[in-house]
Order: structure tokens, then sequence, then C-alpha cells
């Protein structure tokens, strides 16, 4: 039966009568303050306070008048007093880690909001928050599950709590070494992120939550589910074009080399091609055998970067597979490319380049051999002496 101007003179009588009583002060301050006159009710509050020091409520009124005028960093510092003074006051804490939050000072808030929920388990709003804040700020992926979990045994409606516990499992699984726990945690995040959208399907989603669904998607090879996740992102954010690379890179490493090509050939429609849009397209035709579409690909890898010396390497093994002449020669200009590019560091290459290299000057050197001037046979002989150099014991 709120009377605000009854209650402000019959707190002051009170006061009046005994002034003595620090309680009398708090209340009157209290009536002040729903009467918005915020200077006297500081004034009020600060009676209080002298006559009861070991008040922690009292403190927290004034620190509260101090947040309703606006004057954050006076509030700020006399909760950090009081939280200093009073550890188990739990109101101070929620207005703190407030305080800190809307300064954006997530690695201050965030263990006094746990602090918060750990004093006060029946707040089921704050420990909500808490698993919000434990995974997106603190990361601290564990405490997040256990957190979440404990929420929705409380309140089983709690969908959004699932968005957290989606991204929180992935993260714990890809900080694993064994492969096989990770996969139980991977689908852990994945039947999260269904929950999530199955419970949740009026709340407003953000692109995290379709990525982290297309990146659970993909670790446990449902490809499908993961690219149409991806395409999502994508459709939210236009920007997000590196999408592209992770739906052709997902494929070509589960070996659907098809679907692979699919999705580097949409990208390059899309956005400006990259060398390793072709070399990933250029592979996979070669896989899938078609030759002609590797080599269009690749000679897209040498025009964008002609120092690459492996793709002109790669670019005369398709040529190979391609050249169905007698003289077997479309791989040798890509051959000798190769070599001009690799011959003069050769004495520091790895093994790998070495054993493509002698793949070259068999080639070159079965080229010249076979030539039916006699003239080109010191270079087939050049080529078969360069072999015998790098690899003494090749029969």
């Amino acid at each position: 039966k709120a009377n605000i101007n009854k209650a402000l003179e019959n707190f002051t009588l009170a006061r009046d009568n005994d002034t003595k009583n620090p309680r009398y002060f708090m209340l009157l301050g209290d009536a002040l303050v729903a009467a918005d006159k915020i200077g006297e009710a500081q004034t009020n509050y600060t009676f209080a306070s002298e006559k009861d020091k070991e008040n922690p409520e009292i403190l927290m009124k004034i620190a509260r008048t101090y947040l309703k005028s606006g004057i954050n960093d006076v509030a700020q510092k006399i909760l950090e007093e009081i939280v200093a003074k009073f550890p188990n006051y739990s109101p101070a804490y929620k207005d703190l880690y407030e305080i800190y939050f809307s300064n954006r000072l997530y690695t201050k808030g965030t263990p006094l909001l746990s602090k918060y929920v750990e004093l006060v388990g029946t707040d089921i709003d704050a420990r909500a928050r808490l698993v919000r804040f434990l995974t997106y700020n603190a990361k601290d992926y564990e405490r997040a599950v256990k957190e979440a979990l404990t929420v929705l045994q409380q309140d089983p409606a709690r969908g959004e709590m699932y968005r957290w516990l989606a991204w929180a499992y992935y993260e714990k699984g890809a900080a694993m070494t064994n492969k096989d726990e990770a996969k139980t945690i991977f689908q852990e995040s994945l039947n999260s992120s269904k929950l999530f959208f199955e419970k949740e399907p009026a709340r407003k989603k953000y692109t995290s939550d379709y990525e982290y669904y297309a990146k659970a998607a993909a670790r446990l090879e449902e490809m499908d589910v993961a690219a149409a996740n991806y395409m999502k992102v994508m459709e939210m954010d236009s920007t997000r074009t590196e999408v592209y690379d992770l739906i052709g890179k997902m494929y070509y490493n589960a070996k659907n080399y098809q679907k692979a090509v699919e999705a580097y050939t949409i990208k390059i429609q899309k956005v400006e091609p990259t060398n390793q849009d072709y070399f990933y397209i250029g592979n996979a035709h070669m896989v899938m055998k078609n030759y002609a579409l590797a080599d269009s690909a690749y000679r897209k890898v040498n025009e964008l970067n002609p120092t690459y010396a492996a793709g002109w390497y790669t670019r005369a093994r398709i040529n190979t597979a391609l050249d169905t002449s007698d003289k077997k020669s479309m791989a040798k200009p890509f051959y000798e490319k190769f070599l001009e590019l690799t011959e003069p560091t050769l004495a520091q290459a790895d093994q790998r380049v070495k054993t493509n290299v002698i793949a070259a000057y068999a080639y070159l050197g079965e080229y010249f051999a076979l030539m039916v001037d006699p003239a080109d046979y010191p270079k087939a002989l050049s080529y078969f002496e360069k072999i015998a150099v790098l690899d003494p014991a090749n029969a």
C-alpha cells in the first residue's frame, strides 16, 4: 500500500524519537530513495553507517545511491571495500560484478559472479549468467559444463543452457589428445546443439550457434550436417567467406572429393580465388582421374604462384597421365620448370624433394633417350648420371 509521503512522515518521527537506532536512519533513507531524494537518503544512510559500522547492508545502500546518481567509480570503491571486509555478504558481489561487466572487465567480474553463485545457490538467473561468462569470457569449459548441467537440473526449461554446453563441450573435446574420449565429448556437443535448436526455436540465433553445430558434426564425420550449418553462418554473415574453405577442406579430408570440388567451385565464384583453392580442386580431380580438369586447376596454381615448385611437379604428373602421344612429351616443360626452381638449392632439399627431382630426371632422360636424333643422347645420359649421384643404389 505504497504511500511514500506517509512513510517519510512516520520514519522521520521514528528517527527523531530514537536517534541512537541506526535502523530508523536506514529505513528513512529507503523511503527517501523511493521519493527520489537521493542526496537526503545518502545523508541518512551515512548516519546509520556511523552508528553501525559492522552492517554491510547500510554500506550497500550508500553504494546504490551513488549508482543511482551515475557516480559509478565511487560506488565501485565502496562495493570493493564491502567485499573485502564482509566476504560472505552476497548482494555486494552482485552489484560489483554488474559494474565490472558494464565496463567490460570480464576477468574481474567473472570470479565475483562465481562467488555470488556459490553464496546464493538459489539464484538460478545468476547461475545461468555464470555459465555464459565461464564459456564466453573465462573459457573455463570444465566448470561451464558443470554449472550448465546444474541449471538444467534445477530448471529443465532453461534451453539456452544447451547453447553454452554445445560450445563448452566442443572446446573441451578439441583440447583432448585421446581421440576416442574426444569423440565422446564431440557427440555431447552435437547433441547439445540439436537440443538447443529443438528447445529454443524462437530464440535469436548467432553465427556461433551454427558454427559449433557444424564443427562438432564435422568431427563426427556428419559432413552434410556440418556443411548445412556452415552455410547458415555464411547466410548470416556474408564476410565469413572462410566457411567455403572449411566445407571444402572438410570434404577433402574425408576423401569426398566431388563435394570438395563443389565447395571450392562455389567459393571461387563468390570471392577472389586463391592459389590454395585451385590446389585442392586440382588434387581432388587428380584423385578422381579427371586429368583435364586437374590440369586446368593447376594451370591457375602455376599462374598465381609461379615459384611454387611443387605446383609445376604436380602439373607434370597430370600431363604424364594426359599424354597419349608416342613421344610422351607433354610433361616435359613442367618438369623442366620444376628443376629450374629446385636444382639451385638441391643440396639443402629434403628427401621428398630429391625423390621428385629423381622422377623429373628419369622422365627427361627417357624422353631424350627415345628421340630419333643421336645428338640428344648426351642430354639423356646427363639426366641419368644426375640420378646416379642422388641415388647410387638406383638399379
